[in-house]
């Protein structure tokens, strides 16, 4: 009886035994934790080293790369010896300047989704063609033989409009599907821009969209073997409109439009 009762004691004395080294692994790792996550706070309080997904840092997310594969040309209307359209309403510049800035970021826009961008002119030197007439403006037959000469799969003339009559104002885009134009979708990319202005800017209507007679038609449009359109941002002679074109918000939401209705026609395509 006796040995059994001491056998009894032993496995008791030995079970308590296991159950303290338990206890003593388990806060050593507690501790462990608790100065690994203090460790990471005070890398994060003297920002060196990043901490890793685990402890928060978002993911980033994969860019939209559905334009790769397609070629935009970008066309800033006007610039140099022409400085396109003025208005008291924009005093401290010209239309070249607008559409620069337009063209500009534009590109940027359609460069994250993946689109090789060619602009025709950077605002300090243009292409010299066989259109090329010797002097300091690009004029659109250049811009239009600079464009032939380019394996692109749409073209974009950006301008500001202007009117005697200060009240006419809005967005306007124009295509012109003239027997020369290898490809046919000119209207059907027009369309898809026009859609997403009228969703970012639902306060203004409908947008005036115009199939242009070849006979009346603006030469970047109909002169490009491309699909084209040529879009008048706004008028710098209506208050409201240049007040617009000039803000940067605004810009940034007309310009995200327009790049997202570039590519609701061609990420079908991809």
């Amino acid at each position: 009886m006796k040995n059994f009762s001491e056998k009894i004691f032993r496995k008791i004395a030995l079970g308590i035994e296991i159950l303290l080294m338990i206890a003593m692994v388990l806060t050593a790792s507690a501790c462990e934790s608790a100065e690994e996550e203090e460790t990471v706070k005070d890398r994060l309080g003297q920002a060196t080293g990043i901490p890793s997904i685990g402890v928060g840092r978002q993911r980033r997310e994969t860019a939209d790369q559905t334009g790769k594969g397609f070629t935009i040309c970008i066309d800033p209307g006007h610039g140099f010896d022409d400085a396109g359209a003025s208005s008291s309403y924009v005093a401290d510049c010209d239309e070249k300047d607008l559409t620069l800035r337009y063209a500009t970021d534009l590109k940027s826009e359609l460069e994250k989704m993946g689109y090789t961008i060619i602009l025709t002119h950077d605002g300090s030197v243009f292409p010299r063609t066989s259109a090329d007439d010797g002097n300091n403006k690009f004029n659109p037959n250049e811009r239009s033989a600079y464009a032939n000469t380019l394996d692109i799969d749409y073209y974009v003339s950006l301008h500001c409009d202007s009117f005697e009559d200060e009240s006419i104002g809005g967005t306007r885009i124009y295509y012109c599907e003239a027997a020369k134009k290898v490809d046919d979708y000119s209207a059907d990319v027009a369309n898809a821009i026009k859609m997403q202005l009228s969703k970012a800017f639902p306060e203004d209507g409908e947008i005036k969209i115009h199939n242009m007679d070849p006979a009346e038609a603006y030469a970047v449009i109909r002169e490009t073997y491309a699909a084209a359109s040529l879009i008048e941002i706004g008028f710098i002679t209506n208050a409201n409109d240049a007040a617009r074109i000039q803000d940067a918000e605004w810009q940034e939401d007309f310009v995200e439009a327009v790049a997202a209705g570039i590519n609701d026609y061609f990420a079908t395509l991809g």
